[in-house]
């Protein structure tokens, strides 16, 4: 009985291997940040900044929230656990476009030109979407 192992090139491994990492540190950054805010938003004497706490945001109907970079920022300054969920939630929404960018960057140092082209693409159009162009 025989068995066959397939091997994955080295350079095609080293590229699983670092997109994956980036992945799961931008996700771990981002739920580590949004907990804090969470546990930081039961803490009665940070109640300030945006002027809405959690149990606001959870109740029927909601709040409507303001997000700036200028009102998260000023929120950050203030420490306001809402603030932070934000930032938390803008990390996790950067990270798939930081794999896509280092896919790219891989991709161009192999000199994989068609791959090059649609990754290019796809980078593109992320950022577009997030800008709120497109």
């Amino acid at each position: 009985m025989s068995t066959q192992t397939t091997t994955t090139p080295r350079a095609a491994r080293t590229m699983e291997e670092s997109i994956s990492i980036v992945l799961r540190v931008g996700v771990t950054i981002a739920g580590a940040v949004i907990l804090l805010g969470v546990i930081l938003s039961f803490i009665p004497a940070l109640d300030k900044g945006s002027g809405v706490d959690i149990d606001e945001l959870l109740d029927t109907g909601g709040t409507t929230v303001d997000v700036t970079p200028r009102t998260i920022l000023d929120g950050i300054a203030d420490f306001d656990p809402i603030a932070i969920i934000q930032v938390g939630l803008l990390i996790l929404l950067l990270t798939p476009i930081v794999r896509v960018a280092m896919t790219l960057w891989l991709f161009m140092r192999d000199s994989d030109t068609i791959f090059i082209g649609i990754t290019a693409v796809v980078l593109v159009v992320l950022l577009l979407g997030f800008a709120g162009i497109v």
